[in-house]
Order: structure tokens, then C-alpha cells, then sequence
């Protein structure tokens, strides 16, 4: 792999692993400008959540909670890895103007194989969690805001013609604002 300077934007290059075809990172560099995280600027800290694509870690960056997306590449050979992510980027890129999704903060080359996703962090977790520990309890009105909030996000990602595809309560976040994501 070519050595990229460091003010580089790696994913104006778009290349994370070696062999991508030239003429898809062209396309994509001239779609979107996803920041780069600069190396060591991201701390990965406890596992907080794992699906069936990756696993998600509670990290810092800039002295702030963030989320780190580790997509899970365990049956997926380096040029499938890398459409995965970009694909992963992608969707997150064309939803970022919604409120409907945790916020892409950008992404993080952790090792030359090893690229990270990093997203804004929601403090009151998956929503399965959160009403198991009861927070809700008689709370009719924050009940409704969550339901109609959620009908509002699946409405909306699908004006992206996106769909979820795994849509359930341990797929939920919700953030400070008890808005699901």
C-alpha cells in the first residue's frame, strides 16, 4: 500500500486495503469527504454492544465519548473488508442530514487492515436496555415522544430509499434528548 501523507484524506484516496478497482475510488473520493481521524486521536475503551456486523466499543476522541464501530471481518477477504466499509461510510455519509441515525464523526485507520467507524455516543444505550431498567416506568409522554420519533426515523430513512433490514429495540439508541437513532 502507498504511504499517504499525513494531511492526506485517506478516503479522498478511498483505498483502506490494498487491490481497490481505480475506478470506484474515483467515484467514490468525488462523492464524499468523510474526515480521517489523525492516528493515535482515537482511545478505544469497553465493549458496549455487538451485532451481526461488527462490535461497537465507547472510545474517546478530542476528550469526548464517542462509539467505535469495529466491523466484524472474520469471513470476508481484504477486498470484501473494504467494500464493507466504504459501504458502511456511505450510508451513514447520505443520512447525516437526517436526525435519524447516531452522527458519523468520521473514521479511524487503526492498523493498515483495521479501520474503525466513529460516531457520536448515546448516552442512554440501546433502547431494550432502557426499558428493562425501568426509566420509563409511567412515563406516558416520553413513551409517545419515542414511538412517534421512531415512526419519524423509519419514515424518513426510507425517503433515503435505506432499509434497516434488523429493525428491533436492541438496534435502537437513544440519546441524551430521548430521541431514538
Amino acid at each position: 500500500m502507498a504511504n499517504i501523507p499525513a494531511d492526506a484524506n485517506p478516503l479522498r484516496d478511498t483505498s483502506f486495503l490494498p487491490s481497490t478497482d481505480n475506478s470506484e475510488k474515483a467515484h467514490f473520493s468525488a462523492s464524499y469527504d468523510i474526515p480521517c481521524l489523525p492516528k493515535g486521536s482515537v482511545k478505544q475503551g469497553d465493549a458496549i454492544g455487538q451485532g451481526a456486523f461488527g462490535c461497537i466499543y465507547r472510545g474517546t476522541y478530542n476528550n469526548t465519548t464517542v462509539a467505535i464501530k469495529h466491523i466484524n471481518m472474520g469471513h470476508v477477504d481484504t477486498k470484501g473488508v473494504d467494500k464493507m466499509v466504504q459501504n458502511e461510510l456511505k450510508l451513514l455519509y447520505r443520512l447525516r442530514e437526517s436526525n435519524f441515525v447516531i452522527p458519523l464523526i468520521g473514521y479511524y485507520r487503526h492498523t493498515e487492515f483495521r479501520v474503525w467507524i466513529v460516531m457520536e455516543y448515546a448516552e442512554n444505550g440501546d433502547l431494550a436496555k432502557y426499558l428493562r431498567k425501568g426509566y420509563l416506568k409511567g412515563k406516558w409522554l416520553a413513551k409517545a415522544h419515542i414511538c412517534t420519533s421512531l415512526a419519524k426515523a423509519v419514515d424518513g430513512v426510507h425517503h433515503y430509499n435505506v432499509t434497516h433490514g434488523d429493525l428491533k429495540a436492541q438496534n435502537i439508541l437513544i440519546d441524551r434528548f430521548l430521541t431514538p437513532k
